[in-house]
């Protein structure tokens, strides 16, 4: 099974665990930009979310910024399928040696 990520914005850096504007671990680049439209859409989607928590009285959300985005790709349906049986039957053989 594969999954490929695209980032946008700012680069996970795993060993100091932060965020970084380039990705000193591997070419120094800088990560694409978040386009325009796209951060538009989550700042639309958050002020929905903080409505709907300030009309039912709720602690509200806290001030975002949206400087990181993650796009993940999946493989089709029935890999996924395959791999949840397999792990299903691991897990069954697992219990009968118990």
């Amino acid at each position: 099974m594969t999954l490929m990520t695209l980032r946008a914005g700012l680069h996970w850096e795993p060993r100091f665990g932060t965020y970084e504007r380039t990705r000193s671990e591997h070419d120094n680049a800088t990560p694409p930009v978040i386009p325009a439209q796209l951060r538009r859409v989550a700042e639309q989607g958050l002020a929905e979310v903080a409505g709907l928590i300030a009309k039912n009285k709720s602690k509200p959300l806290p001030a975002a910024q949206f400087d990181i985005c993650l796009a993940n790709y999946y493989p089709p349906v029935g890999i996924w399928r395959e791999f949840i049986l397999q792990m299903y039957t691991f897990h069954l053989h697992c219990n009968d040696q118990i």
